[in-house]
């Protein structure tokens, strides 16, 4: 069975196998997030796009939208203003988190100036 992993996986229906072909290894990370540290940014002006923060390294950030909010929070790169990906409230819908390098590389923008974005990143050391 070299090269073989059996993984079972939770599904709605119960748990179930996976099994294939890892070619002699299972990837894995080295080491488990270690560290977890929230923020928030205000959307001071509408239609404007704010990083969450300096450039800091991280594994991936969950991005919730204020429940006080009034307006449309969106996510997306530097240049988003009025068009991006969704932000939701955590009352309205669950957050995945997104995997990415820097919490830098992150910008969001409301359509309502004062409004705030709620987020976590994950570390490692």
């Amino acid at each position: 069975m070299a090269g073989q992993a059996l993984i079972c996986i939770d599904t709605p229906d119960g748990t179930k196998p996976v099994t294939g072909d890892t070619g002699g290894s299972i990837p894995t990370s080295s080491s488990p997030n270690t560290g977890m540290v929230s923020g928030s940014v205000t959307c001071t002006l509408a239609n404007t796009a704010y990083a969450l923060g300096s450039s800091t390294a991280c594994e991936a950030v969950i991005v919730t939208a204020d429940e006080a909010n009034t307006g449309n929070v969106i996510m997306g790169d530097s240049g988003i203003t009025t068009a991006g990906v969704g932000v939701p409230k955590p009352s309205t819908a669950p957050t995945n988190p997104v995997p990415i390098d820097d919490i830098a590389k992150i910008y969001v923008a409301s359509s309502v100036g004062g409004d705030v974005v709620q987020f976590v990143y994950f570390t490692r050391i």
